[in-house]
């Protein structure tokens, strides 16, 4: 059971985030042409959810990519997953995954790509 998903829009500014979405590390830059989709799913797994980040790359991609997952409450837990990023055009690779007890609402999670020295931030909306 998927609860949310981010194949998304491209948003900018990252403050303007209403949503899913990505959002480029630079204002000047639109939102709309950046090369790739992301998405963080959470999905039910046994006694917590799993999350999941994925990119969809548009066009090929060379990089870095960070998944930054916090539990919060009852004590917390910061799982950073990082890696390299080659991918070609229409592909869509898995960059990371972890599972969590308790709810998602306990769980911010980030998926942070960077690509020909453009940061882009894919977050998960904050309401289920």
């Amino acid at each position: 059971m998927t609860l949310y998903s981010i194949f998304g829009k491209f948003v900018l500014p990252a403050a303007a985030l209403t949503g899913f979405g990505l959002a480029a590390g630079s204002a000047a830059e639109n939102g709309a042409d950046a090369p790739m989709k992301c998405e963080i799913s959470v999905t039910k797994s046994g006694m917590g959810y799993t999350y999941t980040g994925k990119v969809q790359a548009d066009e090929p991609l060379r990089g870095s990519f960070e998944l930054v997952l916090t539990k919060l409450g009852g004590g917390s837990t910061k799982i950073r997953q990082s890696g390299l990023l080659d991918i070609a055009a229409g592909e869509t690779a898995t960059l990371g995954q972890a599972t969590f007890g308790g709810l998602p609402d306990s769980v911010d999670a980030e998926l942070i790509l960077t690509v020909d020295g453009k940061t882009y931030s894919c977050m998960p909306q904050t309401e289920l």
